[in-house]
């Protein structure tokens, strides 16, 4: 199945979209009007599927060419080579400054609770707890785990105040609200282990990429 294919089938099935008129994306795509944007591509476990799906967008991006399309993936799921810095310019995400780390607060919480007493209340909750404990202050200026630290600041309402404790948490939130959604081949999901099973296999998977000394994560020197 093609990228464009997906998206209409997508469309239908997933966005409750009943009806499309015939070639109404192919349509705004060949107009060039269409912002594409590809999320996670390094989600795609299985490598060799990974490179099926790069071929994929290849195709589909070479197709539309006059379009603009942004695609994301962490670096231990990426290959410069899937796309050529000539075609696709490469840029890596920067931390938050101090400003882009409250504008989070204010936009996570607005978009999750109606009661704008409450939402302000639960921003100034969090608020208060970074400027209070600096260490975590320092991991928030990472957009993904300042949504970690979000998530558990809105089901805990609180943080942990000791570092280990809030990565603790960290992994109990993406095992039980992550991991359940990923797009897992039923012949690979091991639904007979337990939650503290997992955390086991991830502990030892954890100190054996420790062990390696690069987990793939490091911005590359060009």
């Amino acid at each position: 199945m093609g990228i464009l294919e997906f998206i209409e089938q997508f469309a239908q099935k997933n966005l409750s979209v009943a009806t499309l008129p015939t070639g109404f994306f192919e349509h705004w795509l060949k107009e060039g009007k269409a912002f594409i944007l590809l999320d996670g591509l390094d989600e795609v476990a299985n490598p060799a599927k990974r490179e099926e799906i790069v071929d994929k967008i290849r195709c589909f991006l070479g197709q539309f060419q006059q379009n603009r399309a942004i695609i994301t993936s962490r670096p231990a799921g990426y290959r410069r080579d899937f796309f050529h810095t000539t075609e696709f310019p490469h840029y890596w995400l920067q931390n938050f400054d101090q400003e882009q780390i409250q504008l989070f607060i204010e936009q996570w919480y607005n978009s999750r609770i109606r009661d704008p007493k409450e939402a302000q209340r639960c921003k100034d909750s969090l608020k208060e707890a970074l400027e209070e404990q600096q260490r975590i202050q320092l991991l928030a200026q990472n957009p993904l785990l300042l949504t970690i630290i979000a998530l558990i600041h809105r089901y805990e309402a609180y943080l942990p105040r000791k570092r280990y404790k809030l990565y603790d948490r960290a992994v109990k939130t993406l095992l039980t609200n992550w991991e359940k959604r990923k797009d897992v081949d039923e012949h690979w999901q091991l639904g007979y282990l337990t939650r503290d099973d997992l955390e086991r296999l991830m502990q030892r998977l954890a100190y054996w990429i420790h062990c390696q000394g690069d987990t793939g994560d490091k911005e590359p020197s060009q």
